[in-house]
């Protein structure tokens, strides 16, 4: 069996993958994102956007420091769930939104999380390596055979434990192929 550990060590990089959270916290999906009463809502076309996910910088760096996310505050990612663009269309640039915002004083509990319109659920942080997709260059590099590939994919799928492949940082768990992240890029 192959050590693909040791061949694309240069190429790991560190992620936080989320899990499932029920204590208090201030990281989450779905729900309310909180805003100041100095912020309005992300709108596209005259729509509020979906509100997708508020993470906790502050959470987040105790689990693994990030350096290139920032020290304080939060993350409020919201999407037009309504037209669903992809994201390759240089029109498309309006149709998503992050904000970084002062991070919530006190973290809330899963009964406030439940009395929220949108039920939210509670998001915690587990450090990772991640390694690029089966198609990125590198991968495609090592010439792998078709048991070596099963192998691969084997070692990429074990580090997520069978679960979902939702992280914060690292190389990307791509779905709909290796181009997507320069097509975006040039877009």
């Amino acid at each position: 069996m192959r050590s693909f550990s040791v061949e694309l060590s240069s190429w790991a990089r560190l992620g936080l993958r989320l899990t499932a959270k029920d204590g208090p916290c201030r990281s989450y999906l779905g729900g309310d994102p909180l805003l100041p009463p100095n912020h309005t809502w992300p709108s596209v076309d005259g729509r509020p956007m979906r509100f997708l996910a508020r993470i906790s910088l502050r959470e987040a760096d105790v689990c693994a420091r990030l350096p290139q996310l920032p020290d304080e505050g939060a993350l409020l990612f919201f999407y037009d769930g309504d037209s669903l663009p992809a994201g390759w269309d240089p029109n498309d640039k309006d149709r998503f939104a992050v904000l970084h915002l002062p991070d919530l004083a006190a973290p809330l509990t899963p009964e406030t999380f439940t009395a929220m319109t949108c039920t939210a659920r509670g998001v915690g942080f587990s450090p990772t390596l991640t390694y690029p997709s089966w198609e990125h260059p590198a991968v495609e590099a090592l010439g792998l055979s078709d048991e070596e590939f099963d192998e691969y994919e084997s070692f990429t799928d074990a580090l997520y434990c069978g679960k979902a492949r939702h992280q914060l940082c690292g190389n990307p768990s791509t779905i709909q192929g290796e181009g997507l992240e320069l097509i975006c890029q040039l877009a």
